[in-house]
């Protein structure tokens, strides 16, 4: 995407952004400095997002509401295609239980998540290696491995993001696993981190994916 155009990985690491995102949380070290390095041009830089056979290759952003990043871009101009954004209410830095990411289905154009529509075709989701998303975060890379797909009507019961133990964390996987439109061959533990997409659909519902954690560096 153009953004890779303006990655630099000899540029200098604003550390005093760095610090701002960890109040909160452990300190941690910035492994991907190639990643980091964005934040000189856009400070709510947490991560970047690649699907296979996709269009999907994006930074991810996140501000204090999930309303600015659906009518701007990266570079916080006006935009109809907005941009890829994690859930305002996420952990950015230790990610929680369910980590979530929003971005409008642009089919039209192909860009933002206007391809995670090819999720739905049968020769995609038998493709093993398709199932494998790289989401990576300023301090770790990961690989997750989807085990649900499928369309629903506008609901927010896929979107709780911290669960109270195991056994409650367990059956809302279950429960989103049943959803799936094909059987993906996972099984989920109640230990499991998920990351979520979500995107709109042309009947004014939602197309949700959801993968669970299975690498991380």
């Amino acid at each position: 995407t153009e953004i890779k155009n303006i990655i630099n990985t000899n540029e200098e690491i604003p550390e005093n952004i760095i610090e701002e995102k960890q109040q909160t949380t452990t300190k941690k070290e910035v492994k991907n400095r190639d990643l980091a390095s964005l934040l000189n041009t856009n400070a709510d830089t947490v991560g970047w997002l690649t699907i296979k056979n996709t269009n999907i290759d994006y930074s991810v952003v996140q501000t204090t509401d999930n309303e600015f990043y659906l009518h701007h871009n990266f570079y916080k101009n006006e935009s109809n295609a907005g941009w890829v954004f994690m859930d305002y209410r996420n952990n950015s830095v230790d990610l929680d239980d369910n980590t979530i990411l929003y971005g409008h289905n642009r089919y039209y154009n192909g860009t933002m998540f206007g391809t995670l529509n090819n999720v739905l075709n049968k020769s995609w989701y038998t493709n093993e290696s398709n199932l494998m998303i790289s989401f990576k975060t300023l301090y770790n890379s990961m690989e997750w491995r989807i085990f649900s797909i499928y369309k629903i009507p506008v609901t927010t019961d896929y979107l709780t993001i911290r669960f109270k133990n195991d056994t409650d964390r367990l059956v809302f996987y279950q429960i989103i696993q049943e959803r799936s439109l094909f059987d993906l061959g996972v099984t989920m533990k109640g230990t499991d981190k998920i990351l979520t997409l979500s995107t709109c659909t042309t009947d004014g519902g939602r197309l949700v994916v959801h993968a669970v954690l299975v690498n991380e560096e």
